[in-house]
């Protein structure tokens, strides 16, 4: 029988936490679940570990627990979960994170009362910086969206007003943060980019019901040795990809949406936006810096801007280091702010044709 709702969770070396998680699941008082778990070539035991723990749900088929080969990383083991997904609805875990006891009924009530594409929460808990969730340890409640709903609220059907205020840090997309309707995801083909950029501003866009709900049901671990707070410089090298990956698909998109297509002032503005959304957290706050530019920075630099720029790359290197090496009180919040604007309020400069204007 096809259940409702399936969670998917791609797990690596996470034997330590992963049955926090899976129990925040197999607690819930909705009932009517799968819980899918990809272990992407962990070396700490955790497939072993959960395959005897969990042999009972296993067995029953409450929880299907698969492997990869070797270790794809987590964009791949993601979207292969979402291949082996049966539910209704998809909802993505991280196996580190929990859900609270009622997000799953919760959810489900709001996605099935108003025939919802994606479910959204504007709120999550957190954990302390020493990833402890128990009853001795308090979470603290966050939201990281300036104008949070305070209601179940279905949010507009216009695309542009959408992409606006995910500019403007009105949503916060990340795929955990949501309940994806299964056919919403395979009908408008993005399967196969579930959990990258592309997919998280394409959902955005592409849901014909998209609705926000102010209780929150997601917590968030932030554990010492997680993925996203691991600053190697590898993540350099993956970050500066991924922003230039992200870069061609809105050149690609945005002159397909009428509002930006005769507007390339408006089409820089939102790249611009787009770059300075996520530069300081992902940089700064890893603090990749903070011992300066060191050798292997500068190579897991210099290497993401060769495969875009070749020779020239060095003179982009150059200017990241620059961009990243100032204090953190010069933002590059201020620095887009500064640049941005006259696009946005100054009229086009005249057109030079031949020497006359």
């Amino acid at each position: 029988m096809t259940p409702e709702i399936s969670v998917i969770v791609p797990m690596y070396n996470r034997k330590h936490y992963i049955s926090d998680c899976i129990d925040s699941v197999l607690n819930q008082t909705f009932q009517d679940f799968e819980i899918i778990i990809r272990d992407d070539g962990s070396k700490d035991g955790s497939y072993d570990f959960v395959k005897d723990k969990y042999s009972d749900q296993i067995s029953v088929g409450k929880i299907k627990l698969v492997r990869n080969k070797k270790n794809l990383g987590e964009y791949y083991t993601t979207k292969f979960l979402v291949t082996e997904a049966t539910g209704k609805y998809i909802g993505l875990l991280h196996s580190d994170d929990m859900y609270l006891t009622q997000a799953l009924q919760h959810l489900h009530e709001i996605a099935e009362s108003t025939n919802a594409d994606v479910v959204h929460a504007s709120y999550m808990f957190r954990s302390g910086p020493d990833g402890v969730i128990d009853s001795n340890h308090k979470l603290s409640i966050q939201c990281y969206e300036t104008n949070p709903v305070n209601r179940v609220t279905i949010m507009s059907e216009d695309p542009i007003s959408r992409l606006i205020e995910w500019l403007e840090n009105g949503t916060f997309i990340d795929a955990p943060h949501n309940l994806f309707r299964r056919s919403f995801i395979i009908e408008n083909d993005l399967v196969n980019i579930f959990h990258s950029y592309e997919f998280l501003l394409l959902w955005l866009m592409k849901a014909k019901v998209f609705v926000k709900t102010p209780m929150p049901f997601y917590i968030y671990r932030n554990s010492p040795d997680s993925i996203t707070r691991n600053n190697n410089y590898f993540d350099v090298e993956n970050f500066i990809l991924h922003k230039l990956e992200i870069l061609h698909f809105l050149d690609k998109i945005l002159p397909t949406i009428d509002l930006f297509k005769d507007n390339e002032r408006l089409q820089t503005f939102v790249k611009l936006r787009f770059l300075s959304r996520s530069h300081h957290n992902q940089i700064k706050v890893r603090g990749m810096y903070n011992k300066g530019v060191t050798p292997e920075l500068h190579q897991a630099v210099y290497h993401a801007f060769e495969r875009y720029f070749g020779d020239a790359a060095l003179y982009p290197t150059l200017l990241f280091h620059w961009t990243c090496s100032i204090p953190f009180e010069q933002s590059i919040e201020d620095f887009w702010y500064k640049i941005s604007q006259p696009l946005i309020q100054s009229p086009p400069p005249p057109v030079k044709d031949g020497g006359n204007t």
